[in-house]
């Protein structure tokens, strides 16, 4: 569960200026599978299912239940590590625009469950076990692919053509604290930059651009033991650039093929 409130300002057609705030709320429920091909060497599947729920002011309300972007992954760890070594794993995705695209939509009437886009990402993952303590930091990229031939109306006579999505790069870093053997806590800070995404629109010379963007978070989470195979786990991320927040639950169930 996400929520993010903003207050947006609109004008009216007597050019007046009015300031309305506007609550989105997110619930996704994940499907995620992986597979051991090899050792060090895992793919993975992951299916998201949307609930969106938007409000603007006290009248104006929109919802959308659809799948969001399917993706693909690997994930790496070339270098088998001893006790007290840092472990290394290297990861890549493959995102793919199955959900409800934000350019093929009515905006003033439905709402966005996918990116609309292709997208692949890598990253490198290191943790080093320092008891009772473990400490984990990651670096990552994605870049997106570009939309050609959109043909999408966002207004008379406007017809969005194509679309650059800008690519990003993150950062996080954190620790795990175990307090017993079925409980512990753990605390996290992440950071990503996204750069502008640019947008031409037919018979528009002009290429406008969105800016850039910087996101950051501090997480706070919790992992219970309910059995000797099955961990939940509970995580809370604040917005440090926003006033929104994120909620998470996860119930791994594994089973042997």
């Amino acid at each position: 569960y996400s929520y993010s409130p903003s207050e947006v300002i609109y004008t009216t057609e007597e050019a007046l200026t009015r300031l309305k705030r506007e609550s989105n709320h997110s619930i996704q429920h994940s499907i995620y599978t992986s597979y051991s091909i090899l050792d060090n060497l895992t793919a993975s599947f992951n299916v998201p299912i949307l609930y969106k729920y938007n409000k603007t002011g006290t009248d104006e309300e929109l919802d959308e239940t659809d799948i969001g972007d399917i993706s693909l992954g690997m994930v790496y760890q070339p270098i088998k590590a001893e006790a007290g070594d840092i472990r290394t794993t290297f990861s890549c995705n493959a995102t793919l625009p199955t959900g409800r695209s934000p350019f093929d939509i009515n905006p003033e009437t439905e709402l966005s469950t996918g990116n609309g886009y292709y997208a692949v990402s890598a990253g490198t993952s290191f943790s080093k076990q320092v008891d009772p303590v473990v400490l984990f930091w990651n670096i990552g990229f994605t870049y997106p692919f570009k939309l050609d031939g959109l043909n999408h109306q966002v207004a008379e006579g406007v017809v969005l053509d194509t679309v650059e999505p800008g690519s990003s790069v993150s950062a996080s870093l954190g620790m795990g604290y175990a307090l017993s053997y079925a409980n512990s806590i753990n605390m996290s800070f992440s950071y990503s930059y996204k750069s502008s995404t640019s947008f031409k629109y037919e018979n528009i010379s002009t290429t406008y651009k969105s800016g850039d963007e910087v996101d950051a978070s501090f997480g706070l989470g919790m992992g219970i033991n309910i059995s000797p195979k099955t961990t939940v786990s509970v995580s809370l991320a604040y917005s440090l650039t926003d006033t929104g927040f994120s909620l998470s639950t996860r119930i791994p169930f594994n089973f042997v093929l």
